[in-house]
Formats: structure tokens, C-alpha cells, sequence
């Protein structure tokens, strides 16, 4: 379950904010064609086992797939 309270909190959008604001800056800096991105949607830690995980992955996958960048 999510507790946070600030903006990166609350909503699957707020909770993949950080991940694409990551994802942007560094696209920016070097490229999204030299930009790869690991995910571990089955690696839990510190109790991120939210009942809308599956489509926590799924919006963040839809985000990061419109950024274009070279793998996921």
C-alpha cells in the first residue's frame, strides 16, 4: 500500500512520476536511443506488493514506451 502523502504519492500517475522525470532528464542528456531502462515488476521490496501493481506496471510501461527510448 502507498502511504506517501507528497507528490509522488496517491495516484499510479504520481507514483511513476519520478521514474519518468528520471527517464526525460536523461533522455535529454544523452539521448532516448542510448537510454535502456530495467524494471523488476516482480522484485518486491519494502512492501510494494499494492493491490493495483499490475497496473502501476502497465501505465509506467505505456509511459516509457512513448518516450521511445532503446529498451525496456
Amino acid at each position: 500500500m502507498n502511504r506517501r502523502t507528497d507528490a509522488y504519492g496517491g495516484t499510479i500517475a504520481n507514483r511513476c512520476a519520478f521514474t519518468l522525470e528520471t527517464v526525460d532528464k536523461l533522455c535529454s542528456a544523452i539521448s532516448a536511443g542510448r537510454l535502456g531502462v530495467r524494471l523488476s515488476p516482480f522484485g518486491l521490496f519494502n512492501e510494494t506488493d499494492g493491490e493495483d501493481r499490475m497496473e502501476q506496471w502497465l501505465y509506467l510501461c505505456s509511459e516509457l514506451s512513448k518516450r521511445k527510448i532503446a529498451y525496456v
